[in-house]
């Protein structure tokens, strides 16, 4: 989780707005079942105010 938050960080500070993504398999069948501390994380990557806010405490 620390190399993903090294490298949306990377990429604010490129000039960008980080957008993290949780990866799923094509198909139906399959699915990948992520952990809260995973959803979390990637919530707070996902929502422009949330980035800015966090980025502010660094």
């Amino acid at each position: 989780m620390e190399r993903n938050e090294a490298r949306l960080r990377e990429i604010y500070h490129a000039g960008a707005m980080p957008f993290a993504m949780l990866y799923q398999p094509l198909g139906l069948d399959k699915k990948v079942e992520y952990g809260a501390d995973w959803k979390a994380f990637q919530r707070q990557w996902t929502r422009p105010a949330a980035v800015t806010a966090h980025m502010r405490t660094l």
